[in-house]
């Protein structure tokens, strides 16, 4: 299996393993309760989100991708997951990840790019998207108050992970999962993330810890997890016992060195 960088080409692909790989999540569903009736708006937001994401500032892809080792190997290498990670802060490694986007593309090019996908994004949560309910992506976006991971930066963010149906439960969501964690251990940097029950299990396996649980609305819940590398734990957390941790106030970054 092949970890790659993402490209606009794999837009089709990824966009329809979306619509696939996010059903039956249940943050997802309670989002978007019309997603049978309406799949052209759901995979026409899939399409603009991903997008903004291949452009937006610090944002990075990779897929896993078949090999002709790989036991499923078809005869043709195909894409079967993906995930999008956020470089966060203002140090020096920071500005090559967030000026080197994989797109490669002239500067001017991509802030028009970035300006023109963030309003249809705002147009088609909340105007356009008939498979959404508008007033729970509303009540959702409250419910995101994350002012601690200020305490985390510089950091990487895990903003999706995404594995194909007919591919899950191989080791593929671990093995991008890892791809990440490795591209965070050389920076000796923390990991954020939020999960729904879902993904829960994937993240406590490979070392994350719940810092914060939200209550999305009665009976639905999004929880905040953080990693740190091996050789720096109890810098950024402190634990307390059964897979939770607390996010400790830090002094400025410059002040630890």
């Amino acid at each position: 299996m092949l970890i790659r960088n993402l490209t606009r080409e794999d837009l089709p692909v990824i966009v329809g393993m979306t619509n696939a790989g996010f059903k039956g999540d249940e943050i997802f569903d309670w989002l978007y309760p019309y997603q049978d009736k309406f799949p052209e708006d759901l995979r026409r937001s899939h399409q603009l989100r991903l997008q903004a994401r291949l452009v937006g500032k610090g944002s990075h892809g990779f897929v896993a991708e078949t090999e002709a080792s790989d036991p499923d190997w078809t005869g043709r290498p195909e894409v079967v997951g993906y995930t999008f990670w956020l470089r966060t802060g203002q140090d020096e490694t920071a500005k090559v990840w967030q000026s080197g986007s994989l797109l490669n593309a002239l500067m001017l090019g991509i802030g028009i790019e970035r300006y023109l996908l963030s309003w249809e994004q705002s147009y088609e949560s909340y105007v356009y998207n008939r498979a959404c309910d508008s007033t729970r992506i509303m009540e959702y976006e409250k419910t995101r108050n994350y002012g601690f991971y200020s305490l985390l930066d510089p950091r990487w963010h895990l903003r999706a992970i995404v594995v194909s149906p007919q591919h899950q439960r191989r080791g593929i969501g671990q093995m991008l999962l890892g791809h990440g964690q490795e591209l965070a251990r050389r920076e000796n940097l923390p990991i954020t993330l939020e999960a729904s029950v879902k993904g829960r299990a994937l993240y406590a396996n490979s070392g994350f810890k719940v810092v914060d649980e939200t209550e999305i609305t009665e009976g639905l819940h999004c929880v905040s997890m953080v990693w740190e590398p091996e050789k720096s734990q109890g810098r950024w957390l402190e634990d307390v016992g059964n897979g939770k941790a607390n996010v400790m106030r830090r002094l400025h970054p410059a002040a630890e060195q």
